[in-house]
């Protein structure tokens, strides 16, 4: 068990998945003009995507896991995608759209 709240590791994993989800939405946003609950929908379902393949990389989905520990594996996988998401959209506010205005 480690012995800080947060560790370096999991504000790594975070930011990692905070930037892939900017990145994936940056490119919905510009493609499909995306904006508002769309905007906010492509962001929460991305987090999920990318959640669900660190998961599957670090291998917590295991064959012959009890109801409890899948249970608990999906609640895991939904707070986890809705602290991304909260993350990469706080994120892409306050770095990315004041760039774009200042383009504009």
């Amino acid at each position: 068990m480690p012995s800080e709240l947060i560790t370096l590791e999991y504000l790594y994993n975070l930011a990692g998945m905070a930037a892939a989800v900017i990145l994936v939405v940056s490119f919905l946003k510009w493609g499909f003009e995306l904006a508002g609950r769309g905007a906010k929908l492509a962001a929460w379902i991305t987090a999920l995507v990318v959640v669900a393949i660190v998961y599957l990389n670090q291998g917590m989905l295991v064959p012959g896991a009890t109801v409890t520990a899948l249970a608990t594996l999906v609640l895991m996988w939904i707070l986890n995608s809705i602290l991304v998401t909260f993350v990469a959209m706080k994120a892409y506010e306050e770095v990315v759209e004041p760039l774009t205005k200042k383009n504009v």
